[in-house]
């Protein structure tokens, strides 16, 4: 059984500040402990073996050894493009330096348990290649966990209708453009969030390319919020809170969504 262990709520309490800084899927799990709870409750309940796992753009890859501990997994992979980061993955994991927008996975077919994607998907062009060769390393029965922001989220619907540009789209690689003049200066800074997807669009290719979906969670951290709303005067951005607390409800207005998919 996969519970939130004293290990494992300590390597939460003091995961690195440069992992943090990296990862907005750490972040959210450490500042909500009991949603990473009930994700990797669900995970635990779908994945019958846990031989091997892969963490899709693995960073410096603290949360997919934090993965692997609380869900017991033998061995741990992850895959990345960032050298510097795959140095101290390497440390944590078996860690590869990989493409994963082009290339075939380096997997033989049906050798994971469970595949993560935490962030990623976001940054790449194209989905296609890395949820097709997800599929086919992925055993039958498999899980794939993916985090990404959501482009219909209910601030970027707002954003849009008002003719402003939605903050996980990117098309310059100076800074993001096109924000309101009241949007923070510190937060126009360049994520890479090039191709944010709707839920319904993430469901879409999902299924498409085979996996069946099993649990969607949405999510929007309040401090991740807070820090868009800062010049804001304080009643309007108490009232923007409140209405985030209750659409945020609705995994399709939240910022953040999480699927879980299974390939059966």
């Amino acid at each position: 059984m996969c519970i939130m262990s004293r290990e494992i709520i300590s390597m939460l309490n003091s995961a690195p500040k440069e992992d943090i800084k990296a990862s907005a899927t750490l972040r959210i799990f450490k500042n909500n402990q009991k949603f990473f709870s009930k994700v990797l409750k669900e995970v635990c309940h779908a994945t019958k073996c846990r031989e091997r796992m892969l963490d899709l753009g693995c960073g410096f890859a603290y949360l997919t050894l934090l993965m692997a501990k609380a869900l017991k997994f033998k061995e741990a992979y992850g895959v990345d493009m960032d050298e510097s980061r795959l140095k101290i993955a390497n440390s944590r994991i078996i860690a590869i330096r990989f493409d994963l927008e082009h290339n075939k996975f380096p997997f033989p077919d049906n050798y994971f348990d469970l595949i993560t994607c935490f962030g990623v998907l976001e940054h790449l062009k194209y989905y296609d290649n890395t949820i097709k060769e997800a599929y086919r390393v992925l055993k039958k029965g498999g899980v794939f966990l993916v985090s990404v922001p959501n482009l219909g989220n209910w601030l970027n619907r707002i954003l849009l209708l008002l003719g402003y540009q939605p903050r996980d789209v990117e098309f310059s690689n100076i800074r993001a453009f096109g924000l309101p003049e009241i949007w923070p200066l510190d937060r126009r800074d360049v994520w890479g969030h090039i191709h944010a997807p709707t839920l319904k669009a993430l469901k879409d290719i999902l299924e498409y390319y085979n996996f069946t979906i099993n649990h969607i969670w949405g999510i929007t951290p309040s401090n991740e919020l807070k820090l868009q709303l800062t010049n804001l005067n304080g009643g309007v951005k108490t009232v923007l809170l409140v209405a985030n607390s209750v659409l945020s409800l609705k995994p399709s207005l939240s910022a953040r969504n999480f699927i879980m998919s299974l390939k059966v």
